[in-house]
């Protein structure tokens, strides 16, 4: 099933960039959740964190028309790594900042494949990289 444009786009707008849940905290993906938001795996060492963004309009502004898309509109850097993370498939959302807990609430494949992250990589995401989409 799909829904029609506007109506994807309100459900975006309704959860980011509306103060609920106040912030979102995003982590690094090496293995992608099942469909409940579940069974995803993230580093597990060498200082990684996940990182917090204020669920604000300033960081989420509204979607652009016929876009079924939220962009994240500041930079995005995640900690420096202190040892290998392995190979991230993309960013996972969540109303939880321990690494490892929680459900998965949205994940983001990169549109550019899958990327390594080595020690001393300090991963980061230009504005409006991080994109959340509804098929």
């Amino acid at each position: 099933m799909r829904i029609e444009d506007l109506t994807a786009e309100a459900f975006l707008d309704s959860l980011f960039g509306s103060g609920s849940p106040v912030t979102w905290y995003l982590g690094i993906i090496l293995a992608a959740p099942a469909d409940d938001g579940t069974g995803y795996t993230e580093p597990s060492t060498g200082s990684y964190a996940r990182i917090s963004k204020t669920n604000n309009s300033t960081n989420f502004p509204a979607c652009v028309a016929n876009s079924r898309t939220k962009l994240l509109n500041t930079l995005t850097t995640f900690p420096t790594a202190s040892a290998a993370w392995g190979t991230a498939t993309g960013v996972g959302f969540f109303t939880v900042s321990p690494y490892g807990t929680g459900v998965c609430k949205f994940y983001c494949p990169f549109p550019d494949g899958p990327r390594a992250i080595n020690s001393g990589n300090t991963p980061d995401f230009a504005v409006d990289a991080i994109q959340i989409v509804v098929i």
